[in-house]
């Protein structure tokens, strides 16, 4: 699919052919294990969730969630304006590189989720775990999908 892209027709730049490459390698490496072990360490840390899990495996969908958006395994995303941009009073021109941290937004305080704490209410809440918009982690369905085969194993076996 890379050698398809790198020499057909197109007009991609050398940095974003590797940028894409860079996303192609690491998107469905690092991150889907990081999420996994966050998790099992998160169960480690709380044998009453776990138990908690084992009896209600309709949770661990929103366990997963609320894991990424604590931890997400992606935790800041290179980004370049492409407009003037006032952030905080300062004024970025268009083509300022930018790293926007997703760990932090998901955890500002700006609502009830946005904490430091683990929201285990039995819904799904809006983050930035994975990104947002055109930017939202393809890989996102199939992640979670492996990260949550684990957790349900995790806390259904004996303890």
């Amino acid at each position: 699919m890379l050698s398809q892209v790198m020499t057909g027709p197109g007009d991609l730049t050398d940095p974003e052919l590797l940028g894409m490459t860079q996303l192609l390698i690491v998107s469905g490496l690092d991150t889907v294990a990081a999420a996994i072990g966050f998790s099992l360490f998160e169960l480690a840390r709380r044998p009453q969730l776990r138990r908690e899990l084992a009896e209600k495996p309709e949770q661990i969908k929103v366990f997963i969630e609320e894991i990424v958006r604590l931890e997400p395994s992606a935790p800041l995303a290179a980004r370049v304006t492409t407009d003037f941009v006032n952030v905080g009073g300062m004024t970025l021109p268009l083509g300022t590189p930018v790293r926007l941290c997703t760990a932090a937004i998901n955890r500002d305080g700006s609502d009830v989720i946005s904490t430091d704490n683990l929201v285990m209410d039995g819904k799904m809440h809006r983050h930035w775990g994975f990104g947002g918009g055109p930017h939202r982690c393809l890989g996102f369905p199939p992640g979670t999908d492996r990260t949550g085969h684990r957790c349900r194993r995790v806390a259904q076996a004996d303890p």
